[in-house]
């Protein structure tokens, strides 16, 4: 009679767990985040001179609309160096504030040759921390939301090759290692 009382009393305290652990998570939103250098490619013309975007790719895994609110860019040990990004306008991006709901996504589209032009200050902000020899390079982006929170990703190779670089690398000829 005794072990069936213990067998009820931890079945119960095992649901109350469940049930709040569920009720905490699925009120909660979930992105995934997804920054990367890609094409456009249009059927029916030339593919040669595709032109290249930076892509910031969002998408809703959660179980609630969510509202983005803006795209940033965080670099350095405990993100300290914040950057606030503009997207350009539909239809390269969505209108902002733009509301996710779930299972749909967001690609936020920056023409490549612009976003390098106009992105020297992060790249400045990355060669300037002071423990990247000893924790690496420290750099995401993403998107913050209207309750306050961010989802950031760390960029793809491409991207980083490209922060990476430094002012004297893209003076040498092309082909040329440094």
């Amino acid at each position: 009679m005794l072990l069936g009382t213990w067998f009820a009393a931890i079945g119960t305290v095992s649901a109350v767990a469940v049930a709040l652990w569920l009720a905490r998570t699925q009120n909660r939103p979930s992105l995934s985040v997804r920054v990367t250098y890609g094409s456009i490619l249009i059927v029916g013309l030339p593919t040669s001179p595709a032109p290249q975007y930076l892509s910031i790719r969002v998408v809703n895994d959660g179980f609630r609309d969510v509202v983005i609110q803006g795209v940033l860019w965080k670099v350095g040990f405990m993100g300290r160096g914040r950057f606030i990004q503009i997207p350009p306008l539909p239809p390269l991006a969505p209108q902002l504030p733009h509301r996710l709901p779930p299972g749909d996504s967001a690609n936020f589209l920056f023409e490549r040759s612009s976003f390098e032009k106009n992105a020297e200050n992060l790249r400045d902000a990355l060669a300037r921390q002071p423990l990247r020899p000893l924790i690496g390079d420290r750099v995401s982006a993403g998107v913050h939301i209207s309750g306050g929170e961010e989802f950031l990703a760390h960029p793809d190779e491409e991207v980083m090759k490209w922060l990476r670089r430094t002012d004297t690398d893209a003076k040498l000829p092309t082909g040329t290692a440094p």
